[in-house]
C-alpha cells in the first residue's frame, strides 16, 4: 500500500494493513510524542500515530488536508493508524527489483524500489517502524478495549478487509481478472518445468517451496489466439482455494483493481461454454485510455475442482502469515 509523507512515497506490505479511515474525531486525551491520540472504530479504541514523527521528518504543526488519511494496521498483537498525507494505491511489487540497504543501521527500512507510477519508493518493516511504541500502543488498546481477547479475533479476522472487492488485472490478449483473495503470490516463470500431456490442460508444474503446483496456460485454456510477436516469458500467478494451488500462466500483469460490484456474466461465445463455470462474474475495468471494459474473473475453485479434479484439502496459511510468498510480502 503505497502512500505519501513530507512528499516522500513509502510502501507498506498489505497484510500489515487493515483499513484506510479518514481523519476525523481524534481523541486527543493521549497525545504524547509521536501518537496524535486515539480513533474510536467500530467500538475500539485504536492508538494513531504520526507517520511524519516516526519517520523522523522535521517537527511541525499538523495540518491536516483533503487528502489525509489514518492507515489502519494490524500486526502481531497490536492494532494502531498511521497518519499519512495520502494514500495513493496498491502496487504489485516483485522481489528482484528491490534494492536492499545495506547494514543494520535502518532497520525500519525493507528496501527501495522504482515503480512506473512512483520513483524511489521507501518500503517499510512495519514492526520495527513502531517498535519503540509498542508498550504505549498496547497499553491504550487495553485500556480502551477492556483487554478483550474477543475484539482482538475480531479485528484480526477483519485485517485484510483492505483488499476487500480488489481483482489482480491481467493479459492473455485481453483483459481478464482474478480476486485478490485468490492470489497467493506472482513468479516469474524461471523454474517451470514443461511436462508432455495429452489433454494440453496442465502444461507443466513449478516446485513451489516445496510444494509440487500445476501450471494451466490460461491462453490456451480459454482459446485467446497466439500473440503474433512473442513477447517476454510472461509470468505465473499462483492462485489459491481450498488449500489447493494452481499456477495460472499470463502474458503480464496489468494492474490491482478495487471495483465493489460486479455482474453475473450474461452469456459466453460457443468455444467458451465448456469454462463458463470459470467465467461466472465480471467487472467493469476502467483502462490506462480511460475506457470502460467488461473483464471476465477467473474463478479459482472451479478450476481446481472442476477442471483439474483436485478435491478440496484443509486449509493452509497464507504464505504472507508464515513471512514467505510475494503477494503478501511485497505488495506494497
Amino acid at each position: 500500500v503505497s502512500f505519501s509523507c513530507r512528499g516522500q512515497v513509502y510502501g507498506i506490505p498489505v497484510q500489515d494493513a487493515r483499513e484506510i479511515s479518514f481523519f476525523a474525531n481524534i481523541d486527543t486525551t493521549f497525545q504524547s510524542g509521536k501518537i496524535e491520540g486515539a480513533l474510536q472504530l467500530r467500538g475500539q479504541t485504536i492508538p494513531v500515530l504520526c507517520s511524519a514523527r516516526l519517520l523522523g521528518c522535521p517537527q511541525e504543526e499538523l495540518k491536516p488536508t483533503e487528502d489525509t488519511r489514518i492507515l489502519v494496521m494490524q500486526t502481531s498483537n497490536m492494532l494502531f493508524g498511521l497518519l499519512v498525507d495520502k494514500v495513493h494505491q496498491i502496487l504489485v511489487v516483485a522481489d528482484d527489483i528491490i534494492m536492499r540497504i545495506p547494514g543494520g543501521h535502518l532497520p525500519h527500512l525493507m528496501g527501495v524500489c522504482d515503480t512506473p507510477a512512483y520513483s524511489n519508493i521507501m518500503l517499510l518493516d512495519v514492526i520495527a517502524l513502531i517498535n519503540s511504541q509498542a508498550a504505549t500502543i498496547n497499553a491504550m488498546t487495553r485500556m480502551g478495549n477492556g483487554g478483550s481477547k474477543q475484539e482482538l479475533r475480531t479485528a484480526t479476522a477483519a485485517r485484510h478487509i483492505i483488499t476487500e472487492h480488489c481483482y489482480l488485472v491481467f493479459a492473455i490478449g485481453k483483459h481478464y481478472a482474478i480476486e485478490l483473495k485468490d492470489v497467493q503470490e506472482i513468479i516469474d516463470c524461471g523454474d517451470f518445468m514443461p511436462t508432455a500431456n495429452g489433454s494440453g490442460l496442465v502444461h507443466g508444474i513449478i516446485n513451489l517451496r516445496g510444494r509440487v503446483v500445476p501450471v494451466i496456460g490460461l491462453r490456451q485454456f480459454f482459446g485467446c489466439p497466439d500473440p503474433v510477436q512473442s513477447s517476454a516469458a510472461g509470468k505465473l500467478i499462483i492462485g489459491r482455494a481450498n488449500g489447493n494451488l494452481v499456477a495460472l500462466l499470463v502474458d503480464e500483469i496489468v494492474t490491482i483493481y478495487k471495483q465493489e460490484q460486479y455482474h453475473i456474466t450474461p452469456s459466453l461465445r460457443p468455444e467458451l461454454q465448456a469454462k463458463k463455470d470459470t467465467l461466472d462474474r465480471l467487472i467493469e475495468f476502467i483502462n490506462q485510455e480511460g475506457l470502460k471494459e467488461h473483464v471476465l474473473v477467473v474463478n479459482v475453485t472451479n478450476i481446481l475442482r472442476n477442471h483439474l479434479q483436485i478435491e478440496d484439502c484443509e486449509e493452509q496459511p497464507l504464505s504472507g502469515e508464515t513471512g514467505g510468498g510475494q503477494i503478501p510480502a511485497e505488495q506494497q
